[in-house]
């Protein structure tokens, strides 16, 4: 299985460039051959699975998944090929629930509450990042603690498909299920 992470995404609302992997080290981060990376999860039919943290989540007809790498936080990004809609999954240790800073967006709205992106009895912040440029790409958040694990949740949506890309990855939010420690 080909392993691809798009390092361009984690920085910036620019279309993403694939690379085999990434690892951060002295002076930036720096691309790693396949061979030293292993899968976040894997992908059976439709059920994504991630073991080391403990969640699944559908994949429906028209995604494509691309798992991170074990030893990263993106878990996972998934591509639905209609509309170019990028969801990430990231998994960072309990924490700070705020969005990380995009470069070629602004964070215009955030509010914290009982939103039912996903399922959990715990508030969540959601959050929109409106591009700078008109063509550029736009960044619906939903973040949220379990307990032990700071989930970011991020979809990222092409001009001109937000109600297809918002539609199709709500669905996919939707079917995400935390399993705890197994």
């Amino acid at each position: 299985m080909m392993l691809l992470l798009p390092l361009a995404l984690a920085f910036s609302c620019a279309t993403p460039g694939h690379l085999v992997g990434t690892v951060e080290a002295e002076g930036g981060i720096q691309p790693v051959a396949e061979a030293a990376l292993q899968p976040a999860g894997e992908l059976q039919n439709g059920l994504w699975e991630d073991g080391s943290r403990n969640f699944s989540l559908r994949v429906p007809e028209g995604w494509v998944a691309e798992p991170g790498s074990q030893d990263s936080p993106l878990r996972l990004v998934l591509k639905q090929i209609a509309t170019g809609t990028l969801l990430q999954v990231w998994a960072f240790p309990a924490g700070d629930l705020s969005p990380r800073p995009r470069a070629n967006c602004s964070w215009e709205f955030v509010d914290m509450g009982h939103y039912d992106y996903v399922r959990t009895s715990r508030p969540i912040t959601v959050a929109t990042c409106v591009p700078r440029d008109p063509a550029g790409v736009a960044v619906l958040g939903v973040y949220f603690d379990d307990g032990g694990t700071a989930w970011h949740l991020e979809t990222l949506i092409p001009p001109g498909r937000l109600l297809e890309g918002r539609r199709g990855a709500s669905e996919i939010l939707r079917s995400l299920e935390l399993h705890g420690p197994r």
